[in-house]
């Protein structure tokens, strides 16, 4: 059984993927690149040190508001490059 924080941090990934696919995807192959690279920024987000102003907002080990800041960035730097 998947522990209760990776399916949290699945789900923040994808609803960030989906909801920038819905803003600026091009392509339907789009949203697979864009899932992919929120995936890979969320986690590795999560693995940087918790910062004291954001760490009031964690849930369980997940913080969401970094990595909905590494992934808007992951994403917009996805973006421009064209994927």
């Amino acid at each position: 059984m998947l522990p209760p924080s990776l399916i949290l941090s699945l789900l923040l990934a994808s609803i960030y993927a989906f909801a920038f696919y819905l803003l600026f995807g091009r392509r339907e192959r789009s949203l697979a690149y864009y899932w992919l690279v929120s995936l890979v920024a969320f986690f590795s987000s999560q693995r940087l040190p918790p910062l004291e102003a954001l760490d009031r907002f964690a849930i369980g080990d997940v913080q969401p508001v970094t990595g909905a800041v590494i992934c808007l960035a992951a994403l917009l730097v996805a973006n421009l490059v064209r994927l």
